[in-house]
C-alpha cells in the first residue's frame, strides 16, 4: 500500500468511528452514568471487539456471513438482543442517578465493561459490513495481504480508541456543565433510549446482494 491510500484509509476510518452508531452511544451512556473509567474500559473493548472482527473477517467468517441468510439474520437478532440488554441495564442505572442511589448502586469492574465493549462489536453486523467492504479496496493485491490487513486492522483499531476518546470527553465536559443528577438522570434515559432504537434498527440491516 502507498502513503496516499494509508491516509485516505485513515480519513474514511476516522470518519466512521466518530459517526455515532451502538458503539459510540454505548461509550457516551457510559461517560454520563458511570464515570471516564468505566466508559473507556468499554471503548477498549469495543477497540479490541473490532480487531477481533477483522482477524475473522481475514480468516473466511465475514465470507459466511456474507453468503448465508440464516447466519447474517442469527447475527443480527444477537445484536439487536444485546444492545435491548444494554439498554435496559443502562436505564436503570440513570434511573437511579441521585446522590445517594448512585453510591448505593453496585458498578461492574472495568473489567466487565470491557467484557460488554467486546460484545458490542462483535455481535454488531455493521460492523463486519464495513470491516469486509472496506479494508479489500486498500489491499494490493501483488503483495502479501496479511501485513496489510493487520496494517489497516491497526490503523482502524486506532481510529476508534480516538473518537471514542473525543466523545467520551465531550460528555463529560457535559456533565461537568450539568450537575443536576435529575438532568443527568434524563439524559441518560434519553440515551438508553436511543442505543435501544438503534438495536432494534440491526434487525433491518440488510444483506449485501
Amino acid at each position: 500500500m502507498s502513503p496516499e491510500q494509508l491516509l485516505s484509509f485513515t480519513a474514511v476510518a476516522l470518519v466512521a468511528t466518530l459517526t455515532p452508531g451502538p458503539a459510540v452511544l454505548f461509550t457516551m451512556q457510559n461517560a454520563l452514568t458511570s464515570g471516564s473509567k468505566p466508559a473507556f474500559a468499554g471503548a477498549l473493548g469495543n477497540a479490541c471487539g473490532l480487531l477481533l472482527v477483522s482477524l475473522l473477517a481475514f480468516g473466511g467468517v465475514s465470507l459466511l456471513l456474507l453468503q448465508s441468510a440464516l447466519a447474517f439474520s442469527v447475527l443480527k437478532i444477537c445484536g439487536a438482543a444485546y444492545l435491548l440488554y444494554l439498554a435496559w441495564l443502562q436505564w436503570q442505572q440513570a434511573k437511579a442517578t441521585t446522590v445517594a442511589a448512585a453510591q448505593r448502586m453496585p458498578q461492574p469492574a472495568n473489567t466487565g465493561w470491557f467484557g460488554r465493549g467486546v460484545g458490542v462489536a462483535l455481535t454488531n453486523p455493521k460492523a463486519w459490513l464495513f470491516i469486509s467492504a472496506l479494508f479489500p479496496q486498500f489491499i494490493d493485491v501483488t503483495a502479501p495481504a496479511a501485513p496489510q490487513f493487520a496494517a489497516l486492522s491497526l490503523i482502524f483499531v486506532s481510529c476508534s480508541v480516538l473518537a471514542h476518546s473525543l466523545w467520551l470527553s465531550l460528555v463529560r465536559w457535559g456533565v461537568g456543565t450539568t450537575p443536576k443528577p435529575q438532568v443527568r438522570r434524563q439524559l441518560g434515559q434519553a440515551q438508553a433510549l436511543l442505543l435501544a432504537l438503534v438495536g432494534l434498527s440491526l434487525c433491518w440491516t440488510p444483506l449485501p446482494v
